[in-house]
């Protein structure tokens, strides 16, 4: 017979920019497993004080001034690039 050990399952759960946030905050609403932890991750402001029950990083913030990135893919590499420490 096999030994099997028995480890606690922890999950990370992260969404990136408008639409990944609401897709966590969605998420995290109907989600009630304590060993999941759910984040998002944008350079819009306002768009991470509508996530509720997670973690939120601002990044950029120097590159956008918190209003985001304009779905301009460079200025969002840019903000990313200025926030990589806390990635």
């Amino acid at each position: 017979m096999h030994n099997v050990e028995s480890k606690e399952l922890n999950i990370h759960v992260i969404g990136v920019g408008g639409c990944g946030g609401n897709a966590v905050t969605n998420m995290a609403d109907l989600c009630s497993h304590t060993n999941i932890r759910f984040s998002s991750i944008n350079t819009d402001i306002s768009a991470l004080h509508q996530c509720k029950n997670h973690e939120v990083l601002l990044i950029g913030e120097s590159t956008t001034k918190g209003y985001g990135a304009g779905a301009d893919p460079e200025v969002a590499y840019n903000a990313a690039q200025q926030s990589e420490e806390a990635l």
